[in-house]
């Protein structure tokens, strides 16, 4: 079978060219005339294309030719000849080759990129790689990726960044800071090879993380003040600055004193920086602190070279005087600087070379002054009075001088300047336009208050110990009480029930000489005996027997008559102590039975009564009522020792008698 190949581009109009198949016929006439028709494709639509029966060409009957969808179409073509009776035909095999156009742009997998670096990263570091495809084939599907040099940070990312033509790799070309860029947004284009040549566009970000790289800096280096020996005043007395070019936690700054030995007197505001007293400090002395700075960053960084700090201590009584003002605090610290140039200009002239400083400034009840020149009564702000001393030059503000003795101006000489009279009024040189603002009162010598020694930091401290002390030592105190009390409470408890004891025992040695006790026992009951008017009761009593009853007999049991219990006689109505008295239980450590209840004409008044009852029953009776043979016949085979009372008794283990031996 023949073959056919045929070229078309893609995207080809209507009716262009395909190619033509060509067939013979040895015939002649009619036999010979042949026709062209499409038989099948076995790739792709017939209706996309047309042939000519005559002719055999082929056209692109569809403008819906595309590469990427189907790259070839598979035709078998039929030639038929007009012969009669029967035609004769043959196929041919054509397949139509789909040619690529440049028709598609190169996308990128991400439509926007974004990365974070740390600064300072090395050179040639690779960032990321950006990658875009073209659905094209050959040279048209080839890629070049390039930066935008015009288009956003392009012209200075370019600077810091570099693209890979042909990989897409982004990497480092300069060393970045966090401190001059902290980010790059640019374009990324990806150019085909293809006519013409196609692109497409991505955005790429850059962030650029801080690194703690950077020191705390001081600014200044070196710090000069003064403060008053006693510090009833001023709670700042300087404040030390130090800045850290990183960003964030890295640049967050805290202070601390160099030397621990210095936290005795002075203290540094962890976050502010600002430097103040905490304990009185010696007059007239010199401190020279250190105070260093680190930020808050990973690792932590400290500053290289530390703050230094000068203190010289003063009495406030030698050399400040008290400006009293008719305005409030918010309206004097509104025009600080102003009120100190002025000042500091009125005493130059005396003192070419002084300086002016504010020691502190305190509220007091008064008539606040408003800048329009009206008064009113203060509710939330009171009138102030301004404390403040000289130096008589600034030759201390140096570090090279530290030194150098520092000479403050006198009272007398500072007031000299400025006081009219030894009665404070302002001199002619404060007063005027310039100063009404201010509504000077007088200007007088400070005068510092005693001091309580309950009311310094010392007194406090140790009263608020003295206090907590005290509270300590009565909770013990009331403890110690508490157990004491409760001990004495079980001693008379004790006590009382000992003398209970001793009085029952005395009670019982009284009883007269010819009482006799008995035990009473029988496998079967029990009987109560007495010589009392209701003896017929007890008489017809008869206790149930129990299981244990025999064990009597056994001469190996102990016999404790000592383990005497009151609870039956004391509860049970047959066996009370105002009319039994006469009887008496021994509970020798068996069970205790319940007594039933026995009906009799002369037990009606006991119908709801309830017997507990021991092992043994002792009887008491008077010798005048023992028979005689019983009282006879009686002969004990040993001793025992009541551990309770401490006497001793005989015991006879046949009849189970026992009596006490006088």
């Amino acid at each position: 079978m023949t073959y056919y190949a045929f070229h078309v581009p893609e995207n080809s109009f209507v009716g262009t060219e395909v190619g033509a198949v060509i067939a013979s016929d040895t015939d002649e006439g009619p036999n010979a005339e042949l026709t062209y028709t499409f038989d099948s494709f076995s790739s792709g639509q017939m209706s996309h294309f047309i042939i000519d029966p005559d002719s055999g060409a082929i056209t692109v009957a569809s403008s819906d030719l595309d590469r990427e969808k189907l790259s070839s179409y598979k035709a078998k073509i039929k030639v038929s000849d007009a012969g009669q009776p029967f035609y004769k035909s043959s196929l041919v095999e054509a397949v139509i080759n789909i040619d690529d156009v440049n028709d598609n742009y190169p996308v990128f997998t991400r439509a926007n990129y974004t990365i974070a670096m740390e600064e300072k990263t090395e050179i040639d570091t690779t960032l990321l790689v950006v990658v875009a495809s073209d659905m094209d084939s050959d040279k048209n599907a080839d890629v070049s990726y390039i930066m935008d040099p015009g288009m956003m940070d392009g012209s200075v990312a370019k600077i810091y960044f570099q693209v890979n033509t042909s990989s897409g790799v982004v990497s480092t070309k300069n060393i970045v800071t966090y401190e001059n860029y902290q980010s790059f947004i640019f374009f990324i284009y990806a150019v085909d090879h293809g006519l013409p040549p196609l692109t497409g566009t991505t955005t790429l970000t850059i962030k650029i993380l801080d690194i703690n790289d950077n020191y705390p800096v001081f600014s200044p280096t070196f710090y000069n003040s003064e403060m008053a020996y006693n510090s009833q005043c001023e709670k700042i007395i300087t404040q030390v600055t130090a800045t850290d070019e990183d960003f964030g936690q890295n640049a967050a700054v805290s202070y601390f004193l160099q030397d621990e030995t210095s936290q005795f007197l002075f203290q540094v505001d962890l976050l502010t920086g600002e430097l103040g007293p905490v304990n009185i400090a010696p007059q007239h002395a010199r401190f020279v602190l250190g105070v260093l700075a680190r930020d808050a960053g990973t690792p932590i960084r400290s500053s290289k070279v530390p703050a230094t700090v000068r203190v010289d201590t003063f009495n406030p009584d030698l050399y400040v005087i008290t400006f009293r003002l008719a305005i409030s605090r918010t309206a004097f610290f509104a025009r600080v600087e102003t009120f100190l140039n002025k000042l500091q200009h009125v005493v130059q002239t005396k003192f070419p070379s002084a300086i002016v400083r504010l020691w502190c400034v305190v509220e007091y009840d008064g008539v606040a002054q408003t800048t329009s020149g009206s008064r009113r009564r203060l509710l939330a702000d009171q009138s102030v009075d301004v404390h403040l001393y000289a130096l008589r030059d600034n030759t201390t503000d140096s570090a090279g001088n530290i030194n150098k003795e520092k000479d403050f101006l006198k009272q007398d000489e500072f007031l000299s300047v400025v006081s009219a009279n030894p009665q404070g009024d302002p001199g002619s040189n404060i007063q005027g336009d310039e100063w009404d603002y201010f509504g000077i009162v007088n200007v007088t010598p400070y005068h510092e208050e005693p001091k309580g020694w309950f009311d310094t930091d010392y007194g406090k401290a140790i009263t608020a110990v003295a206090i907590l002390l005290g509270l300590v030592l009565l909770a013990f105190w009331s403890y110690f009480l508490l157990i004491c009390c409760s001990a004495c409470v079980r001693r008379w408890k004790k006590r009382k029930s000992l003398a209970k004891k001793e009085s029952e025992e005395k009670e019982f040695k009284e009883r007269p000489k010819n009482e006799k006790f008995s035990l009473w026992h029988s496998g079967e009951s029990v009987a109560a005996v007495s010589n009392s008017d209701d003896s017929e009761i007890h008489k017809k009593s008869v206790l149930p027997s129990y299981d244990g009853a025999n064990e009597m007999n056994d001469t190996s049991k102990e016999r404790n008559p000592s383990k005497l219990t009151h609870s039956q006689t004391d509860h049970d109505p047959a066996f009370s102590k105002s009319q039994h008295s006469s009887l008496l239980a021994y509970d020798f450590k068996k069970p205790v039975i319940n007594l039933k209840k026995v009906k009799s004409e002369t037990e009606s008044d006991l119908s709801s009564w309830k017997w507990t009852i021991p092992r043994l029953m002792v009887v008491r009776k008077n010798s005048s009522d023992l028979s005689n043979s019983e009282d006879q016949s009686t002969s004990f085979e040993g001793k025992a020792h009541d551990r309770v009372s401490g006497k001793v008794y005989e015991y006879n283990t046949k009849t189970n008698q026992r009596e006490w031996v006088n």
